[in-house]
């Protein structure tokens, strides 16, 4: 039966401490990246919320925007209405003017007739 060397047993003892120590090692790193993805994972979601705040501000903003253009749209039909309505009144009246001279014209005429 054949042994092993000491040493043997001694160079293996370090190797198997070596590759420990750089599990350990590893295992540290490996805490360390968890950690750092957390955070920026956290970072993310704050992110997601701030652009979900600005999103619904600038649909806000539109809304309003769009109620504006309603608005000025509204104002100028009811000013082209109001000046359609006058320039009806002023015809009509003009019309009735004209209406009376000519009732006017026809009563001279009848009477020097």
């Amino acid at each position: 039966m054949r042994k092993s060397d000491p040493m043997m047993y001694d160079s293996f003892d370090k190797f198997l401490k070596h590759l420990y120590e750089i599990g350990e090692k590893l295992e540290l790193e490996k805490q360390e990246a968890l950690k750092k993805l957390e955070e920026e994972k956290e970072k993310l979601r704050e992110r997601e919320k701030e652009v979900n705040v600005l999103e619904k501000h600038k649909e806000h903003k539109k809304e309003e925007y769009l109620q504006e253009q309603k608005a000025q749209e509204l104002k100028q039909l009811n000013e082209i209405g109001a000046q359609k309505h006058f320039a009806k009144s002023r015809e009509k009246q003009e019309e009735e003017l004209l209406e009376q001279i000519r009732e006017q014209n026809d009563s001279r005429k009848h009477k020097y007739s």
